[in-house]
């Protein structure tokens, strides 16, 4: 019942909301669109999800941070 009650009380912008950036966000960083966008996407949305993120801004210096991490079989 409590959980019934909680979930009455969230919107659903509140429980999925919308991602803070998409590709064509990535595209404009100056990245290549590929299975790179996955990855990259996702980690900003978990950090998103997690209240680690506080705008867009935030967002786009994460994706920048993570692109930079990683490895592209080098």
């Amino acid at each position: 019942e409590f959980c019934m009650k909680s979930l009455e009380e969230f919107s659903h912008e509140q429980l999925k909301p919308r991602p803070l950036l998409s590709g064509n966000d990535l595209i404009d960083l100056g990245l290549e669109p590929g299975p790179i966008f996955s990855v990259i996407l996702n980690r900003v949305y978990d950090e998103q999800l997690e209240g680690g993120l506080s705008d867009k801004d935030d967002a786009l210096r994460l994706a920048k941070k993570t692109a930079g991490e990683i490895d592209f079989g080098k």
